[in-house]
């Protein structure tokens, strides 16, 4: 396992705005060489409106965070999409978490009674078929970026896994699996400030660099680009202490450690102690609520009259067939958190809407 394989992606610069992405960004095309890797949970849709959404995200997340602990950074290319995350990883870190891959799938069944799926093929395999991945960086703070993608072949690649199940990984037994420590799920859901929560997915059917599309990117950029449609504030509370033990019991096992950090972190945070004040200062802008892997997914913060206008903006360029869009409405945000350091800025936190947001948009998505 050599780290500095990932050299091509580390070095990236960062883009400042995800509406840069239509702009001639700095991007890299993924080596030929290169794993991509696909995790989702089969039956998402039907596990949220069970009342399973939670779960459904921290399990979409898991192999985020599985990576992050096997290969002690996060800065490797990976996009979280509410039920499922999506990654590229070169050859050597591949084989040395492939068979990691295959115990988290056990776990997740066995504790969360979820079926995850993980696929993977080689990126020159895509692009024999015409299809690319460019990989573009988006700063969120000093010292934390996350993988932006575009092209088809993550859509592709997505297609060939969910065709063919030789692509797919098989569960592996593993009752000490131990790789999640980085995990958590420690937010109440954090209400709206503004109104409600909007939940979208658009996908375009033209090219990115197209003008029709940066004309709609350009009508958006204040929803994406202003912080006030931030759907996370820095006024956040914790889930009650029975709650977080719980989920964090469900995620490390019999970990003590990881259990009675759980709760003294929750500790502090209700005490206020000057490293947690800290953390949640940081959160907001460590926040994970917008991103494009070839599709753009948002969670914002609108009045009912803005998430009108977003709606109707969103249909005029449907019925124009430049995108097509998925979105759900709800009253609050939810988070899921992978932490390696809250004293030393290095944390992330996805935002997904309430209710199961992603995961609901994008079956709206996909019937149309």
């Amino acid at each position: 396992m050599n780290l500095s394989d990932l050299s091509p992606y580390t070095n990236l610069a960062s883009l400042s705005s995800i509406t840069e992405l239509t702009e001639n960004p700095t991007y890299i095309e993924c080596p030929d060489n290169w794993f991509l890797v696909i995790s989702d949970i089969a039956g998402s849709t039907k596990a949220v409106k069970n009342g399973k959404y939670r779960d459904v995200n921290l399990c979409g997340a898991a192999i985020i965070a599985l990576l992050t602990e096997k290969l002690q950074t996060r800065n490797f290319p990976f996009v979280f999409g509410g039920d499922g995350s999506t990654i590229l990883l070169p050859p050597s870190l591949y084989e040395a978490c492939k068979e990691d891959f295959t115990h988290l799938i056990y776990k997740v069944e066995k504790d969360f009674g979820l079926n995850l799926r993980i696929g993977t093929l080689r990126y020159s395999d895509i692009k024999a078929k015409g299809h690319q991945i460019l990989i573009s960086k988006l700063k969120l703070s000093n010292g934390n970026s996350l993988a932006q993608f575009t092209g088809s072949g993550v859509s592709y690649g997505e297609k060939l896994i969910k065709q063919d199940s030789t692509y797919l990984l098989n569960k592996s037994e593993n009752l000490n699996f131990n790789l999640l420590n980085k995990l958590s799920c420690r937010f109440a859901p954090l209400k709206s400030t503004n109104g409600k929560i909007l939940t979208f997915i658009v996908s375009p059917l033209v090219d990115v660099a197209d003008p029709e599309f940066t004309k709609l990117v350009n009508t958006l950029k204040p929803f994406l680009a202003e912080n006030k449609y931030r759907p996370i504030s820095t006024d956040i509370k914790l889930d009650p202490l029975y709650k977080l033990l719980l989920k964090q019991y469900k995620v490390t096992g019999t970990n003590v450690k990881q259990l009675f950090f759980a709760a003294f972190a929750w500790l502090c945070g209700v005490l206020n102690v000057k490293a947690i004040v800290k953390y949640f200062e940081e959160v907001p802008q460590n926040s994970d609520y917008q991103k494009f892997d070839g599709l753009l997914r948002a969670v914002i913060d609108c009045s009912e009259n803005e998430i009108n206008y977003f709606l109707e903006t969103l249909t005029d360029y449907q019925n124009k067939k430049i995108i097509l869009f998925g979105h759900q409405i709800s009253e609050n945000a939810v988070t899921t958190c992978i932490i390696d350091n809250i004293n030393d800025n290095n944390h992330i936190h996805f935002i997904d809407g309430d209710g199961g947001g992603y995961t609901l948009a994008a079956a709206v998505l996909k019937a149309k």
